[in-house]
């Protein structure tokens, strides 16, 4: 008796990259529905396939909700080595009906070596699709901290739809509970690798000045005024305790901030003309006076060079 090969599937030459888990797979019902829409419209929503580098095997990064939603109401996939070994590629095909045949499915390449990031690249992809609970949403933080523990929390909250403390709390949990990898450095949302907590900076001319009336709260001695974030500005966690000198200069980098924020919006009533109320105009202008006069001031008493 003659035996009878199996067909493979496009999951056995076009396998489903990890990335993919972090979020779940459609029900049943939404599938059935996707399927249905698919059917009678058509596809239209390219895949992304994934290759590490130029000569590593192609994975499926975006598009498994789509490909098993189409084979749930009976419309045939089927994927193709092409390439080379040097340099591989997959080919999607769709088979709607026997009168059309076999029709390409779009498809784009992502590369590691090009600096993509998978994990990244499914959630930014996934994120804004998805209605995620928040018990949902946190069950995707922690799988994306597990995956990727060197992005910054502010990069991760960024990317999810979060906070970055909320964030903060769910990473010191795993890592107090041993789920996720500690990193002594991250990687900001500007791409730079910075240490994930940095130490107090030695400042003899400001032990001086620190006693009793400034104490150091616990989370102030981690902090330097260098800490202030250029976007948000001063973080009253990182003033809350922190000696005289370095307090000064915190301030002096909101009031830098402040008077830029201040100069922007008064910036616009010469781009925008009558749209900028008069009223807010020299609002502006008396922001960008008054911290122009404590930032004097401090300077002056030697908060800053």
């Amino acid at each position: 008796m003659k035996e009878v090969t199996k067909a493979l599937s496009w999951r056995d030459v076009l396998p489903v990259h990890p990335a993919a888990d972090l979020f779940p797979m459609m029900t049943a019902d939404e599938t059935l529905v996707l399927g249905n829409d698919i059917k009678k419209n058509g596809l239209h929503a390219t895949m992304v396939i994934w290759k590490e580098q130029k000569h590593f095997r192609p994975m499926l990064l975006d598009g498994r909700n789509r490909l098993a939603a189409m084979e749930a109401v009976g419309i045939e996939i089927k994927a193709e080595d092409i390439g080379t070994d040097a340099d591989p590629h997959v080919r999607l095909l769709v088979k709607y009906s026997d009168v059309l045949g076999w029709v390409k499915i779009d498809n784009s390449y992502l590369r590691g070596d090009h600096g993509a990031d998978p994990f990244a690249l499914v959630v930014s992809l996934n994120v804004h699709r998805r209605h995620l609970t928040a018990e949902q949403k946190r069950d995707l933080i922690a799988k994306v901290l597990k995956a990727i523990p060197q992005k910054s929390n502010r990069q991760i909250a960024k990317a999810v739809g979060a906070s970055h403390p909320h964030v903060g709390k769910i990473r010191t949990e795993m890592e107090s509970a041993g789920d996720v990898e500690t990193v002594s450095t991250s990687i900001d949302t500007k791409g730079r690798r910075q240490q994930a907590k940095r130490p107090v900076k030695p400042n003899t001319a400001a032990a001086v000045e620190t006693s009793d009336a400034y104490p150091l709260s616990p989370s102030a001695q981690l902090y330097t005024a260098d800490d202030v974030d250029e976007e948000e500005g001063v973080t009253m966690e990182v003033v809350d305790g922190a000696n005289a000198a370095i307090r000064r200069r915190i301030f002096v980098k909101s009031a830098d901030y402040a008077i830029r924020r201040a100069e922007q919006g008064a910036g616009l009533r010469d781009a925008r003309g009558s749209e900028i109320d008069k009223e807010i105009f020299q609002l502006c202008n008396r922001v960008i006076t008054a911290w122009s006069s404590l930032r004097a001031e401090l300077k002056r008493r030697g908060g800053a060079s």
